[in-house]
């Protein structure tokens, strides 16, 4: 299989068609066996994938602590993405105490990589809360 040996990053992207269902049958069960291969390669994208999958999903709900932890990793490894979403969840107060400033911080973040998500959630905070 793909996800063995020196072919562990193709774990990410036979999750996503597995995810999206491209190609596939869609089956989001499989996608979450493959994105935590893609994690232990240190493959970044892969832990945004799994938080928005896991956070998608209705019953999941209240662990969010997970997806601030794989957001975390995301961001502190440069993909964008990750910083953006880790800053919508500061501004929640969800899986972590809502904070603004640290809210604003990782948008701004994100912003300044050419996150769009980033830049339009920092105007967002700083236009409702004075910041």
């Amino acid at each position: 299989m793909a996800c063995k040996g020196e072919l562990i990053p193709a774990c990410s992207i036979i999750a996503d068609l597995y995810r999206l269902g491209r190609g596939v049958e869609k089956d989001e069960v499989k996608a979450k066996a493959l994105y935590p291969s893609s994690c232990d390669a240190v493959i970044y994208q892969a832990f945004y994938q799994l938080a928005l999958m896991y956070d998608s999903q209705i019953k999941w709900q209240g662990r969010w602590e997970l997806s601030v932890e794989l957001n975390s990793q995301a961001c502190e490894h440069e993909f964008y993405d990750g910083c953006s979403r880790l800053a919508r969840l500061y501004f929640q107060g969800r899986g972590v105490s809502r904070q603004k400033i640290k809210a604003l911080e990782y948008a701004e973040r994100a912003c300044k990589n050419q996150n769009r998500a980033g830049c339009n959630l920092a105007k967002m905070i700083r236009r409702t809360d004075g910041l």
